[in-house]
């Protein structure tokens, strides 16, 4: 979901090039998204300016005619799961005196303590998962998903730990691109994982479920997000299989390569990182 101010910039050049004042100087423009799925992410903001950026609070608004499609393919799987999603949404799915909403039982997972219940999550959601035997391609259909990248360290962690097979870990090389003089800035370095970037220690093993973090050949299937599964590895390249999408099954080679923080990172010092564009 695109901030209202791009879609703006773009009309006025649109408007400018056709030397025009018709919107979008009359040409059809199709945008897509679902506010309820795909907010705006603006990092150190509050709920305002987000909903200020959104396009929905721009004059174009006015002007869109307005698509929505009728069936949801998603809800055909699991339709009570779906309805449930749904109501949450509508704000009238009943909640308790703290205006909390009450968790089905049969989707929680109790908390006993940090430990216990994060190992019962991991068995829930992978069950079997030490069994040398174990139907990889449940990799693909299941997934657990939480609120801040640490946590995500934390059960790629557990998992890979539990996960059959010899594990193979690469280090990454850090280089300073700041003006700063920095002491021990390869320890300080080697600990920071910023948005976008792997792990300084990436521990991988064969069949490990990985996904890509840059766009490296989007004709061949591998872009930002693609999961793969590891098929070999190498000191400077790996061997991976796509598990998802129209190239699914393909075999790919990725390369180790040399990435930047993102510009926008208020909370890191600026710094080169060369490993592979992947995680767990």
């Amino acid at each position: 979901m695109a901030k209202r101010s791009i879609i703006e910039k773009f009309d006025e050049m649109l408007r400018d090039i056709m030397n025009t004042q018709t919107i979008f100087s009359g040409k059809t423009i199709v945008f897509g998204g679902d506010f309820r799925q795909t907010l705006l992410v603006i990092l150190k903001t509050n709920k305002d300016d987000i909903i200020n950026s959104s396009i929905v609070m721009s004059p174009l608004w006015n002007h869109f005619e307005k698509l929505k499609l009728k069936q949801n393919m998603r809800a055909l799987l699991d339709p009570t799961f779906s309805s449930y999603l749904l109501k949450i949404g509508d704000g009238v799915e009943e909640t308790n005196e703290k205006d909390e909403i009450l968790i089905p039982c049969e989707a929680n997972i109790p908390f006993i303590d940090e430990a216990t219940s994060l190992n019962m999550l991991t068995e829930t959601m992978f069950p079997n998962i030490t069994n040398v035997n174990l139907d990889f391609s449940l990799f693909v259909k299941r997934a657990i998903r939480t609120t801040r990248n640490e946590f995500v360290n934390d059960i790629n962690d557990v998992l890979i730990n539990k996960f059959p097979g010899e594990e193979t870990t690469y280090y990454s090389c850090d280089e300073n691109i700041s003006a700063c003089i920095i002491p021990d800035q390869d320890e300080l370095f080697h600990s920071l994982t910023p948005q976008g970037l792997p792990p300084h220690k990436l521990t991988l093993k064969l069949n490990a479920p990985i996904i890509l973090l840059r766009n490296i050949n989007p004709i061949e299937g591998l872009c930002n997000g693609t999961r793969l599964l590891c098929k070999g590895f190498n000191a400077n390249v790996s061997y991976a299989e796509i598990s998802v999408g129209i190239h699914a099954g393909k075999a790919v080679f990725i390369p180790r390569i040399t990435l930047e923080t993102p510009h926008e990172n208020f909370s890191s010092i600026p710094f080169k990182r060369k490993q592979f564009p992947v995680r767990l």
